[in-house]
This record gives C-alpha cells, sequence and structure tokens, in this order.
C-alpha cells in the first residue's frame, strides 16, 4: 500500500531554516540546495512502508506514536494516519539537537 506523505508547517519552516542557515552561516548555496533536496527524497520515500521506522521508546514521543527517520545530519519527525494512509512530517531538526528543549514536545 502506498501512502500519502504530507509536511506540516511547522516542518516546512524547518527546512527553511536549514538552507538558510547553510546559505547565510557557511555561504554555501550549492550545498545548502543539495542537503535539502536529500532531505526532500528521504521524506517522499515514505510513501512506501513508513511503518518501518519504529515509534520512538522515550516519552513524550511514544505516547504521540512520533516516528524518526535519520537523514545525513537531520533528522525527520513523523506520525501516521493509517485510516487516511498519511504520513505527516511535524518537524525536522538537526540531529544533535537537544529534543527535550523543543517546545513542540512538551
Amino acid at each position: 500500500m502506498n501512502w500519502h506523505v504530507e509536511i506540516a508547517k511547522t516542518a516546512e519552516d524547518d527546512m527553511e531554516e536549514i538552507y538558510q542557515f547553510i546559505v547565510v552561516s557557511l555561504g554555501e548555496p550549492g550545498i545548502a540546495w543539495k542537503q535539502t533536496e536529500r532531505i526532500h527524497d528521504k521524506i517522499w520515500k515514505l510513501d512506501f512502508m513508513p511503518e518501518r521506522n519504529p515509534v520512538i521508546s522515550e516519552e513524550p514521543w511514544k505516547s504521540r506514536e512520533i516516528r524518526r527517520v535519520n537523514i545525513d545530519n537531520y533528522a525527520a519527525f513523523y506520525v501516521l494516519d493509517s485510516s487516511s494512509a498519511t504520513a505527516t512530517i511535524i518537524r525536522i531538526l538537526y540531529s544533535r539537537r537537544d529534543l527535550n528543549s523543543i517546545s513542540w514536545l512538551d
């Protein structure tokens, strides 16, 4: 079964921040473009078997059934709605970031 992949506004904002950080702070627009393309490619592959990534085993992610897929130095967090066969990307973050400090997880 193929799933529909949606990207929430928060994840779109995260992608823009990643792109801008690489362009402005690192001065590498070409790398920024390639990195965001790799992230998009991996996200769109969640249309097939998005269940392959397990629910994060720690709280508060576990009770919200949030899953994670790693993409280079970043991670995309998503939830599944099996009734509509939709995988919704809710955040895309630097993988070494302290997840406990993110307000959307409170």
